[in-house]
């Protein structure tokens, strides 16, 4: 198959991903002043540790969310359950300048678990000192799923034109599975 090439990839490789991580941790974090180099060791260790089942990427987003998450409490090895609290809370309530939140839901519960995760780590390796009890009891994070408003949800007219477009069995036979896989799906007399 000379002269075939490979479609293009819409994710990075693994070996991107794994670059990724550790540019993060060193130009992003230790070099940019975000991170000391012991946060830096901690989080290198936690997660090659718990993420050893887990692909590059995932990694990755690991590294990147303790890296930017350092940002509301102080060096990780000298937190308190207040600085952790204290912390959570600014990733919660948080404003850009225009005003709008710093994060969406989804990414403030991204944020929180994992640095509940960490923490709890942290707690498991002795290199903090905050009862595990307490931070299970205190640091919650509660499933969001609605990401969409009702008015950014297809109405059942909208699906119904969509349907009307498709001009072969192929697309007619797409369509419903697409749509169920797009979770938004309105049942229809198709």
């Amino acid at each position: 198959m000379a002269g075939k090439k490979n479609p293009p990839r819409f994710h990075s490789s693994d070996s991107s991903y794994a670059e990724y991580r550790k540019r993060c941790i060193t130009t992003g974090g230790v070099s940019s002043g975000k991170i000391t180099e012991r946060d830096a060791d901690l989080i290198t260790n936690f997660v090659l540790e718990n993420g050893s089942g887990c692909s590059p990427g995932r990694k990755y987003k690991m590294t990147h969310t303790l890296v930017s998450a350092r940002q509301f409490v102080p060096a990780y090895e000298n937190l308190t359950l207040s600085d952790l609290l204290e912390g959570i809370d600014s990733i919660k309530t948080d404003k850009k300048p225009d005003g709008s939140d710093l994060f969406t839901r989804n990414t403030q519960i991204d944020y929180i678990r994992a640095v509940k995760r960490f923490v709890l780590w942290l707690v498991d390796e002795g290199i903090i000192d905050i009862p595990e009890k307490k931070i299970r009891s205190t640091v919650k994070t509660p499933a969001y799923r609605s990401t969409k408003t009702n008015e950014e949800m297809l109405t059942e007219e909208e699906i119904r034109n969509m349907l009307e477009e498709c001009t072969n069995a192929r697309d007619r036979l797409l369509f419903p599975c697409s749509m169920k896989v797009l979770s938004g799906w309105v049942k229809l007399q198709i």
